[in-house]
C-alpha cells in the first residue's frame, strides 16, 4: 500500500514534490523445534500478505489475505510447495 505525505510546491509553482511511503508485509514459518531458522514464504513490496491475519486449515494450509494482485484477495498456500 503507498501513501503519498509532504505535498509541497515550488515557489514559480512549476513542480511539486511529495514522499511516497510503501508498506510491506510478507509471511515467514519458523519451526518451533528449530526456531533459528525462520523461513520467509512470501516476499515483494505493497503485497500486504496477512495484515488482516492468517489462520492454519484443518488440510495445514495457511489462509491469509493478500494484495499481490492488485486488490485484496484471500490466499491460501502449503508451506512445504512454497518458494
Amino acid at each position: 500500500m503507498n501513501t503519498y505525505t509532504g505535498v509541497s510546491v515550488a515557489q514559480d509553482g512549476s513542480a511539486i514534490a511529495t514522499v511516497q511511503n510503501q508498506t510491506s508485509s510478507n509471511l515467514w514459518l519458523v519451526d518451533v523445534q528449530d526456531p533459528s531458522t525462520p523461513r520467509q514464504l512470501t516476499s515483494g513490496l505493497s503485497r500486504l500478505d496477512g495484515v488482516a491475519g492468517l489462520s492454519w486449515t484443518d488440510q495445514g494450509q495457511l489462509v491469509y489475505l493478500s494484495s499481490a494482485s492488485g486488490r485484496p484477495q484471500v490466499w491460501a498456500m502449503l508451506p512445504t510447495s512454497c518458494c
